[in-house]
């Protein structure tokens, strides 16, 4: 069973508490408490530390996603609305206007969807 970090916490500030209650004791017995008990509080201290930044990068990357998000929502609306205005400059019922209807329809598909990026030239009408 792994311990979690509120559980880590909770034991080292024990050992704290412990180590100064029985200072005398522990020093008797050969122990270097005030090394221990430096190494300790820093190390808690860094923990405590790591766990606050930990919290703030959370925030911050929730915010940053609500931010990429409404990025690509504003893109997708202007990309969308630019292909409606080209489909309409080419006839809503052209061949040219069908495969910007594609783009559009095949965003979602998986796979490689560059193979018909281009809008095909128009068939010269022959004339008489």
């Amino acid at each position: 069973m792994t311990a979690t970090e509120t559980e880590i916490r909770g034991l080292a500030q024990k050992e704290i508490e412990v180590m100064r209650l029985k200072r005398a004791l522990f020093e008797a017995a050969g122990l270097k408490v005030d090394e221990l008990e430096r190494k300790i509080v820093g190390q808690l201290g860094d923990a405590v530390a790591e766990d606050a930044r930990q919290e703030f990068l959370k925030v911050e990357t929730r915010k940053a996603t609500v931010r990429t998000q409404a990025a690509y929502d504003a893109l997708y609306e202007t990309a969308s609305g630019l292909l409606d205005a080209f489909m309409g400059v080419l006839g809503k019922s052209s061949e040219e206007s069908k495969v910007l209807q594609r783009m559009r329809s095949r965003i979602r598909l998986p796979g490689d969807q560059t193979s018909e990026a281009s809008v095909p030239e128009p068939t010269p009408v022959a004339q008489k």
